[in-house]
């Protein structure tokens, strides 16, 4: 076919022309050397170049052709398009119908494609056409309209009508539907025993074996393998024969088989399969043999085999490594979640969060999306990093809200008080899972704590009595006396002690109670009640409520003492809340007599704990600021902010490490360090107290002279190049927002990167508007980053100068490196086409504008139905103008295009549709309507 159609062109190419013969016959000759791809960029100028030309039909003949043969199939349908719409030969429509069908077809146009075959005339086309039709939509798998196809084929008895019988066997494959596909291979057969023999058996037995017809099955493969071994179909019966015989655990058969194809790649397959075939059966061991059999080591399938047996069989790390090894491959998405899975087997938090934007950049199922993110989240959770915790829990509630989900993201919330997102939380919680029972303990408590801590007590009260309105708990009471007894709401706080039976529970809340209102003496004789009593399930409370209650009273001494006495107790694994708040309560007793290193052993141990590393070394960076070792103590805080920067206490580290360059006089390194930090955490608390010494202090107060002073001494106060640079870009930004252009272009000069340089200079040129802004925007045309800004200004430019051919050039550059153009500059463009005539292009450019929908899309259907209008295509300048009259809130839009729509109808007789725009013009806008009246 491919060689048909060349020959025909270069056939057409020998007619001789006249007027532009000369470049008419530059194009021939290229076509002559089959040089297609400069052909068809010259025959498209020729094109453009004589729109009247008596050689436009044979030349869009030609590239039509070209573009098909290329697979170009959205041009060639469109130069197709136009061939039929003009051409009055039935031969030649018919051949243009043909390739139209076709193109649909190859683009799964179903209906388009049916279309054009309906208006193929001649028999013997049209059957030709059908056929080829019926190939195209099996090659792009769209088996339905294939299978359409050749049940015409066949019931007509059209021209290849055997072989539709082999394409509908294969469309009924496709489609699982074994017994109708094994009826028509067994038709075609019948028909055309010699044609595509071996495909047509392997086919046929391939679907007895999917339907279940083993032992039939077994004999259309062995009459295949042992017919011609060499065969390819031959072979892919044997795989078939070792599968099914392994399913037996016919080991003889599957020897006897396997030696058939030793030595060729199939082999390797069949360890392969059989090594799946033990996976599926859970025989990892069994899978891991076989797949060792294999030659073929660098097999991606064969990898994952392997590398999915060891992680079933707890050899993670090996399986880590094989998983790993895929990331090139086609495999590499479904192993990502193996890859988290074994990581957080394997602890290896810090690297699931440093690998966790992996999820971005591969396709996963959503279940291993939800499982990875799970990962992600409790990874972070692990390292105390609880902000990148609640965000990947918040997205695992978006994408699969369950009240599990839900509740780690109260949990977390409640950790780091954003009290904001907690109310949101809180509510849906109530809302979505109010009959909960597992979780409503933990979402009230830790809720009604974090509102206690966050200062707002009264609602902390408020839904600990929720919660206890239903049901009873210690620890609910426990919270609700210390509400209470901030509000010195004394008489509540007796009525529900007086709720709870329990002698032990009702001694521990009244010690709880008398240590909030710091009756330390007897909370301590409530406390050891409940010690004499035995009572295992409040022992490791009342043990911390003990120290809690030294703590309070300042009594560090006995507070080390007691949490010294019961730390052995304590399960750290079991009690992990518990056991971290003793070490950090010894700690600061240890801390608030002076005793540092001692303190530091405590904090050392917290920080070995995992959720918990953060702040056990900020408080041991927190006992050298103490002793005021800065150096120290800055060395340590630094570090925490490198390795936990996203964290609260990250952030704090970093503010307590700039504290300490002040104090030893470390100017420069204070200057550098407080103005990252302000980039850093730009929405901080501490932003106020760190940017009084900041240059950000005179931005924001409006002083720019003061800003532009203090950026100037940043600069001369460091050797660090992008401080100064960037210390630069903000003066020259200020001035440019100042409209101050005093020493400009000193600094100007001062910028070392020339992009940089040229962008902000172009800036600065088109505020004075210096025709030297041209040259700048021409520099940034070669620049990735501001190429697309730049050729956006150039085409504004010249646009405003009236030099369209120039702004087309710069538009057309930016629509070029933007994936997604700009609406403005379409505009633009459609604008300049249309000032140009060009109304082809201005007509695809406002389609492009109004397709996105944004501020545009109505000036541009607007401008795009009066071209329809002037062009008297009044059916596509109708369907635009009906689009804007149901546009909203433009009064005057609407009236306009009614005034259109009711001169169409008029036009085609519609009276009665017209008589209806008229009556709704006539409320809009009586004067309008006035010239409509005679009509009616």
């Amino acid at each position: 076919m491919r060689k048909f159609l060349i020959i025909s062109l270069l056939a057409s190419s020998s007619i001789i022309f006249a007027g532009e013969a000369e470049d008419f016959k530059t194009v021939n000759e290229l076509y002559k050397e089959k040089n297609f791809k400069s052909a068809l960029i010259e025959s498209e100028k020729f094109l453009e170049k004589y729109p009247e030309s008596k050689h436009q039909k044979s030349m869009r003949d030609k590239v039509a052709k070209i573009y098909f043969l290329e697979k170009d199939y959205k041009k060639a349908e469109e130069v197709f398009k136009k061939l039929f719409v003009m051409e009055e030969k039935k031969s030649e429509k018919d051949e243009y119908a043909s390739y139209l069908a076709r193109i649909n077809a190859l683009q799964n146009k179903t209906d388009e494609a049916r279309f054009y075959l309906r208006e193929i005339k001649n028999e013997k086309t049209y059957q030709r056409a059908l056929f080829a039709v019926g190939q195209d939509f099996l090659s792009k798998d769209n088996n339905d309209a294939a299978k359409d196809i050749y049940r015409e084929v066949i019931d007509k008895k059209y021209e290849n009508d055997k072989e539709a019988m082999m394409g509908l066997g294969i469309v009924n494959y496709n489609l699982k539907d074994y017994d109708k596909a094994i009826y028509w291979f067994s038709e075609f057969q019948k028909s055309k025993p010699k044609e595509n023999k071996d495909m047509v058996s392997y086919l046929k037995a391939s679907a007895l074996y999917r339907k279940g017809n083993t032992e039939q099955a077994i004999v259309d493969f062995e009459e295949l393998a042992n017919t011609n071994p060499a065969n390819d179909y031959s072979k892919k019966a044997i795989l078939y024969l070792i599968e099914i015989y392994s399913n037996k655990k016919d080991e003889q058969k599957v020897s006897f088989y396997l030696e058939k194809i030793k030595g060729t790649k199939e082999y390797n397959t069949a360890m392969t399969m059989i090594g799946d075939l033990y996976v599926t059966k859970e025989n990892y061991d069994k899978a891991l043999q076989y797949y060792d059999q294999s030659d073929d080591k660098n097999n991606p399938r064969l990898i994952y085999g392997e590398a999915y047996s060891l992680y079933k069989s707890g050899k993670y790390e090996a399986a880590l490594k094989r998983f790993q090894s895929l990331k090139n491959s086609d495999y590499y998405n479904q192993s990502i979640y193996h890859i988290f899975a074994i990581n957080y087997k394997l602890k290896n938090f810090d690297e699931i969060i440093r690998d966790r934007e992996i999820i971005r950049k591969v396709v996963v199922s959503q279940v291993d999306t939800d499982n990875i993110i799970r990962i992600i989240a409790n990874s972070a959770y692990q390292v105390g990093n609880y902000k990148l915790a609640k965000d990947y829990y918040g997205r695992l509630f978006a994408v699969s809200p369950d009240k599990d989900n839900l509740f780690r993201v109260i949990l977390l919330d409640s950790q780091m008080l954003d009290m904001e997102d907690l109310q949101i939380r809180f509510n849906q919680y109530n809302k979505l899972y109010s009959d909960d029972t597992e979780y409503k303990k933990d979402v009230y408590l830790y809720t009604g704590d974090a509102y206690y801590k966050a200062g707002q007590v009264e609602r902390a009260e408020q839904i600990y009595k929720a919660y206890l309105s239903q049901d009873t708990n210690t620890e609910i009471i426990s919270s609700l006396m210390s509400s209470l007894l901030d509000q010195q709401k004394y008489d509540e706080m007796n009525q529900y002690l007086s709720s709870v039976s329990d002698d032990n529970s009702l001694n521990y809340l009244k010690g709880v109670a008398a240590m909030g209102l710091k009756k330390y003496d007897e909370a301590e004789t409530h406390f050891q009640k409940v010690l004499a009593n035995g009572d295992k399930g409040l022992s490791t409370k009342v043990y911390l409520n003990r120290v809690r209650n030294f703590f309070l009273a300042e009594r560090y001494n006995e507070a080390i003492q007691a949490g010294e006495q019961y730390l052995s107790r304590i399960n750290p694994d079991k009690e992990k809340a518990i056991y971290s708040e003793m070490l950090d309560k010894i700690g600061l007793s240890y801390f608030r007599i002076g005793k540092y290193e001692q303190a530091r052993s405590y904090y050392s141990k917290i920080a070995s704990m995992k959720g918990y590393e953060v702040y056990g070394k900020f408080q041991i960076a927190d006992s050298y600021y103490n002793e005021k070792n800065y150096a120290k103590a800055g060395e340590l805080y630094k570090a925490i902010y490198n390795n936990y920067g996203e964290t609260f206490y990250g952030e704090q580290a970093y503010y307590k490490y700039i504290t300490t360059l002040s104090l030893l006089g470390n100017t420069d390194a204070f200057e550098r360090e407080k103005n990252n930090f302000l980039s850093v955490y730009p929405n901080s608390n501490l932003r106020t107290t760190i940017s009084n010494l900041s240059t950000n202090f005179y931005i924001e107060s409006g002083d720019t002279e003061k800003a532009i002073e203090a950026l100037d001494n940043s600069k001369s106060n460091t050797d660090d190049a992008d401080v100064k640079e960037n210390n630069t870009i903000k003066i020259i930004g200020l001035k440019l927002e100042k409209k101050d252009y005093k020493d400009m272009e000193k600094y100007l000069g001062e910028i070392s990167d020339p992009e940089e340089r040229a962008y902000y200079s172009a800036q600065y040129y088109a505020q004075k508007k210096d025709p030297k802004l041209v040259k700048e925007y021409e520099t940034l045309l070669k620049s990735e980053k501001y190429k697309a800004y730049a050729s956006k200004a150039l085409g504004d430019y010249y646009f405003d100068k009236k030099d369209l051919a120039k702004s087309k050039k710069y538009y057309g550059t930016h629509v070029s490196v933007n994936k997604n153009p700009d609406e403005y500059v379409l505009y633009r463009l459609g604008q300049a086409n249309e000032k140009e005539n060009n109304l082809k292009m201005a007509l695809a450019d406002y389609k492009l504008v109004y397709e996105k929908k944004g501020k545009l899309a109505e000036d541009a259907m607007l401008r795009a139905a009066e071209i329809y209008d002037r062009q008297e295509n009044n059916v596509e300048a109708e369907k635009l103008f009906t689009k804007l009259y149901a546009t909203k809130g433009n009064k005057d839009l609407k009236a306009y295009s009614i005034e259109k729509l009711i001169y169409y109808k008029l036009l085609n007789e519609k009276t009665k549709e017209a008589k209806k725009y008229y009556d709704e013009l006539k409320k809009l806008d009586a004067k309008r309507a006035e010239k409509f009246k005679a009509y009616f």
